[in-house]
């Protein structure tokens, strides 16, 4: 996963004082980005990748893969992933059309002071018990 300021606001590029500005984040596989506002709210900026979403099944199978019963591919229960190459070999395939991609999804949005940006892994976020 990366995130990064992408832009300021207008109002700062004119010149003027602004709190103002973007971030983009992108993300292949099962972390987590959430901006919590400095208002109270939050906003999830991704979502997991797994084999059992319909889009994820459809390149897996297309690629001569299975979607075991537990959602699984490969062993893994991911359908997106920076490493893993194992999973990457199909020389027919180009990259992305492979069992297991690392194509990421990309969020970009606005901000403002005061806004925190949280990265964590799948294993900070879900709870087994």
């Amino acid at each position: 996963m990366f995130a990064f300021v992408t832009k300021q606001a207008a109002a700062k590029r004119a010149g003027k004082r602004s709190a103002e500005f973007e971030i983009t984040v992108g993300h292949a596989g099962d972390c987590r980005a959430v901006l919590l506002r400095h208002d109270g709210s939050f906003e999830s900026l991704t979502r997991d990748h797994v084999p059992t979403d319909e889009g994820e099944r459809e390149r897996i199978e297309a690629a001569g893969g299975t979607v075991e019963a537990d959602g699984r591919v490969d062993a893994m229960n991911l359908s997106r992933a920076i490493g893993d190459s194992r999973s990457k070999r199909n020389d027919k395939l180009p990259q992305t059309e492979q069992k297991i991609i690392a194509l990421p999804d990309i969020t970009t949005v606005s901000v403002s002071k005061g806004d925190i940006l949280l990265l964590a892994s799948d294993g900070l976020v879900e709870n087994e018990n």
